[in-house]
């Protein structure tokens, strides 16, 4: 399915995996294709299926940065949260309330720096 849809196909071990396709003209997100290994616990497919749909909305890749975060994974471990982490729903509303598609880095730069300590959420 991913290589019917263009999508870069990674190494085996992942739990899920997603494919987001990018309008080039625009910016914007268009076509997406979210895939989870069907062997994995209820526990495990919670959390593989809410990161990559949290993946599928523009916050691609993993880091290792924050812990506490749906997308943290580093070479000893990885998350199997089942809820956003207050900083994965601040960066979800600052990429729809500020940001425009095709932002430069310098312009995602400039509105980090004047919205981000102003986002709150519950």
């Amino acid at each position: 399915m991913l290589r019917a849809a263009r999508c870069s196909i990674p190494s085996d071990d992942n739990s899920g995996i997603t494919c987001v396709k990018v309008d080039r003209r625009s910016g914007a997100i268009g076509d997406v294709i979210i895939l989870i290994d069907e062997g994995l616990d209820q526990e495990l497919f919670k959390s593989a299926f809410l990161e990559e749909v949290f993946q599928s909305l523009g916050v691609t890749n993993d880091q290792v940065l924050l812990e506490e975060s749906l997308i943290f994974e580093d070479n000893e471990s990885t998350t199997t949260w089942s809820d956003l982490a207050t900083v994965d729903k601040k960066v979800l509303i600052f990429l729809y309330k500020y940001l425009e598609p095709g932002d430069d880095e310098a312009t995602v730069r400039r509105k980090f720096d004047a919205h981000w300590e102003a986002i709150v959420v519950d």
